[in-house]
């Protein structure tokens, strides 16, 4: 029921009780300028998760007429009490940071850009040292996890 929320669910329920009612694809593109950096949502669960939440009476969908029909999801009161009840968001389940998780996730964002750049310009020799750049990376973070 309704404590069990997946993450993206909780995305959802926690965006429309912010910026009020929305359509899928306007739900779609709040998560990319405002979670995606921190909690990639794919954009085909954008448009289950708000009939599911509805299924569970914590959304209400309406048609709306404004030149083409349109699916708008409202919060319900169940939906306003769910969200309410201020659940951590998915990146803060252990107790990080916004900022901290939104330098990590823009490094690795980074990093894969420039890894995209070496893969497309790089010579054979600039992309196997680039190789060993990024597996080294990965095993130190490793690292840094096996610490405590």
């Amino acid at each position: 029921m309704p404590g069990d929320l997946t993450p993206s669910q909780l995305i959802v329920l926690g965006l429309i009780a912010r910026h009020g009612p929305m359509t899928p694809y306007e739900l779609k593109a709040k998560v990319e300028s405002s979670v995606g950096m921190y909690w990639p949502v794919p954009h085909a669960q954008l448009y289950r998760d708000p009939a599911r939440l509805a299924e569970l009476g914590l959304l209400r969908e309406e048609a709306e007429e404004h030149g083409r029909r349109r699916r708008v999801f409202h919060l319900t009161d169940a939906g306003v009490a769910e969200a309410a009840a201020e659940a951590p968001l998915p990146w803060q389940a252990h107790g990080e940071s916004d900022d901290q998780i939104r330098n990590l996730r823009l490094a690795v964002t980074q990093l894969m850009g420039a890894a995209k750049q070496l893969s497309g310009a790089g010579e054979n020799a600039q992309v196997e040292r680039g190789i060993a750049v990024v597996q080294k990376a990965r095993k130190e973070l490793y690292q840094i996890l096996a610490e405590d």
